[in-house]
């Protein structure tokens, strides 16, 4: 009578073509690890086995000095990975550490995260994984009290990558747990005989589109983590730059400055810093253009009065660029790569070019925005609320209505061009003042009070009509040069106006999108 196999966790990698048994593990470790043939009446793969490695526990460290009585200490570790050929490919099962023993990029991406998504139906889900290109980029893991599908975890697939997903899949025999991003995790009852049967299925799912049906939209963003694409994306990027070939290419801040403060330098020299980022600047210091590689260049924050770096980012950390490989369009954005379904680009193209407006506002050429707020304030028809804060929502809540305020209701926000995450906050911060504006009369009552008598009727206390106002995002930057938005703007940062400017829009506000001249080009 055969043994009944209990439930086992296992924890799977799909090879890439082209990798098997004899080549999978690391070069270096050839003469360190060690073989095993693995047999069932058959053959069933080979288990690979590194070396022995003593090590002291952590807390070792801390409590020995205290304890000179007290013996070394050591855990031993050791890692395996078992693998299995089946359907004509090769399986990698990783024990302890195993991953450590493959060679690098060895291994299909989202291959578990695809065969989750088609075994577990919606409404089965527990947890999901995903990273947020909202006004605060974040990465953030959400579990459910009870299973949902999706859109019940609030992932959004404008904005959101899904990362891994853990689930109870329709069919019980392929365990009572999923768990899938790169690598597959399944609780089942399968022991080492049955694993060939039970991967043949696992890569048949993999390749299935069912998910496809219930979440038509998954695909349209996707981080890039294979290292032969990786390399041949940062190889284009490269020929960009040193072609001088600005289609699609932005150099920004990635981070929020003091404008007035800091400048920047490309490199240790001790040359006067410059106000901005920018590609002419850029270029005139970049020697040897044809052999230029981005490995280890970065980009300095200087102190504008001592000359000190404050502050180092790589280089590719401030570069954004859109690249076209085949039919797939390809994203940079913080130093990731990401890939992007094509149509889901011109969709929000589409929609975002028509705001840009003819700029009603002067040129840029102050130390920062709050001098370049001032300014345009002593202007008439213009009311500055820039550091006009009013307090809401709670004792330290600090809520900037807008920096200009005009007499035909126009509610201007002004941002230094910057990063991906810094213009999302300002399409951030228009959309919630925005939303109080309508909904919160205590809020309108508290920006009432910072008005002059002669301009209180700008703002009613009991209502207001939306469709009288025009929320306006004044954005300096480089001249434009007959550039449509899309020109102007990084992906992720259309994609955060997309959705802004639409949710104002069922508000029932206009919006618009203005181009001020950054006229502080010179050192």
């Amino acid at each position: 009578m055969a043994r009944r196999t209990g439930k086992i966790t296992w924890t799977v990698l799909l090879l890439k073509k082209g990798f098997t048994e004899e080549n999978a593990v690391k070069e270096s470790l050839a003469r360190q690890v060690r073989g095993y043939e693995v047999v069932a009446n058959q053959h069933i793969g080979k288990l690979v086995v590194g070396p022995n490695r003593p090590n002291p526990p952590r807390w070792l460290r801390h409590v020995k000095p205290y304890s000179p009585s007290l013996p070394e200490l050591l855990n031993e570790t050791v890692s395996a990975v078992l693998l299995v050929p089946a359907a004509t490919r090769t399986f990698a099962l990783t024990l302890g550490y195993g991953r450590s023993l493959l060679r690098s990029d060895s291994w299909e991406d989202g291959f578990g995260l695809k065969v989750t998504l088609n075994a577990v139906l919606p409404g089965s889900i527990k947890s999901i994984d995903r990273t947020s290109f909202d006004a605060f980029a974040h990465q953030t893991r959400t579990q459910g009290i009870r299973s949902g599908d999706l859109e019940q975890f609030g992932l959004d697939v404008e904005q959101d990558i899904l990362r891994a997903v853990t689930g109870k899949p329709e069919d019980e025999s392929l365990g009572d747990k999923l768990s899938g991003k790169d690598a597959l995790v399944f609780h089942a009852r399968v022991d080492v005989p049955g694993l060939p049967d039970f991967l043949a299925r696992c890569l048949a799912k993999s390749r299935s589109n069912a998910y496809k049906e219930w979440y038509p939209d998954l695909d349209q963003l996707t981080e890039v983590s294979d290292g032969a694409l990786l390399d041949r994306l940062h190889g284009e990027l490269q020929r960009k730059i040193r072609e001088d070939d600005r289609d699609r290419l932005w150099l920004a801040v990635p981070d929020f400055v003091d404008w007035a403060r800091f400048g920047f330098r490309y490199g240790l020299a001790t040359y006067e810093p410059y106000p901005d980022l920018d590609f002419e600047d850029f270029l005139e210091h970049l020697h040897h253009r044809e052999a230029m590689t981005l490995e280890g260049r970065r980009v300095h924050r200087v102190d504008l009065e001592t000359g000190v770096e404050v502050e180092s980012w790589p280089l590719v950390k401030c570069l954004h660029t859109e690249l076209v490989l085949g039919d797939k369009t390809y994203v940079l954005s913080n130093g990731h790569w990401y890939k992007v379904a094509q149509d889901f680009v011109a969709r929000i193209d589409r929609a975002i070019n028509p705001l840009l407006q003819e700029s009603s506002l002067p040129g840029y050429s102050d130390k920062d925005e709050a001098r370049y707020n001032r300014r345009i304030a002593k202007s008439e028809g213009y009311f500055l609320f820039d550091r006009k804060n009013v307090q809401h929502g709670g004792r330290r809540s600090q809520i900037e209505p807008c920096d200009l305020l005009t007499k035909d209701r126009r509610l201007i926000h002004t941002k230094r061009y910057g990063a991906s995450s810094i213009l999302s906050h300002l399409f951030a911060q228009g959309r919630v003042t925005s939303e109080l504006l309508v909904d919160d009369s205590k809020y309108r009552e508290k920006m009432r009070a910072k008005l002059p008598d002669e301009l209180k009727h700008l703002i009613p206390l009991d209502r207001i009509d939306p469709a009288r106002y025009t929320v306006v995002y004044a954005i300096v930057g480089r001249p434009p040069e007959d550039q449509k938005l899309a020109e102007l703007l990084p992906f992720f940062s259309r994609v955060n106006l997309y959705r802004t400017a639409r949710h104002l829009r069922r508000l029932g506000y206009k919006v618009g999108v203005q181009w001020v001249v950054n006229q502080r080009r010179a050192r």
